[in-house]
């Protein structure tokens, strides 16, 4: 049978390992929230045979208006974009300039992830006669900023980011983990009171003997 030493042990040890979990779930969790580009028209290498009218995005979930750009541009480095981007759900979309000769182009978008962080893609397509686009090796990631106005509000910096609450991970898991640590953290308090309740009645008791022993 475990001696109370060990069972303080093994209780303290399981807190511990509880609160260490919860705290290492909760900083995965947000690292993985990203959305992700599913899918595009024109989709990256196409070879169209006319001009599109319009580029569309779609992503993993809806993202956030600020901030979204849409840049589509030939190989002189013209803007053939006709039109601020539009967010419809998960899908975000820009209309073209009519006219567009045949050659080759790239989409060049930003957006900002549900959970707050901007990515950024390149899109390389043909039109007509011309060589089949394929995406270099190493392409830096696209800025579209200059066809598309400054944002009014700041982008938040890394003491706001740091003091609020990721906005990517699910109400109900951070509950969760917020009530695993909690009960935990409960756990630990309540041990250290409880061992030091015992030492103080040791003491006390150690001391009402020796009183004893010297009063006879």
């Amino acid at each position: 049978m475990p001696t109370h030493r060990g069972r303080r042990f093994l209780v303290a040890s399981l807190a511990g390992a509880t609160l260490a979990a919860s705290l290492s779930l909760a900083q995965a969790l947000p690292a993985a929230a990203h959305d992700e580009l599913l899918g595009s028209t024109p989709a990256t290498g196409e070879a169209l045979a006319a001009a599109p009218s319009d580029v569309s995005l779609r992503f993993s979930d809806e993202v956030l208006p600020l901030g979204a750009a849409i840049v589509v541009s030939d190989a002189d480095g013209a803007d053939w974009t006709a039109s601020a981007v539009s967010l419809e759900g998960d899908t975000v979309r820009a209309e073209l300039r009519g006219g567009m000769p045949d050659g080759r182009y790239e989409v060049r978008w930003r957006v900002v992830s549900s959970d707050g962080h901007p990515i950024t893609g390149l899109i390389p397509f043909t039109v007509g006669d011309a060589p089949a686009a394929s995406e270099p090796a190493g392409a830096p990631p696209a800025d579209p900023d200059a066809a598309a106005p400054a944002p009014t509000t700041p982008a938040p910096d890394e003491s706001a980011e740091a003091s609020a609450p990721d906005p990517g991970l699910d109400p109900t898991i951070r509950t969760l983990l917020l009530a695993a640590g909690g009960a935990s953290a409960a756990l630990l308090i309540w041990l250290a009171v409880h061992l030091a309740r015992r030492k103080r009645a040791g003491a006390t008791n150690h001391l009402d003997e020796r009183t004893k022993d010297d009063h006879e």
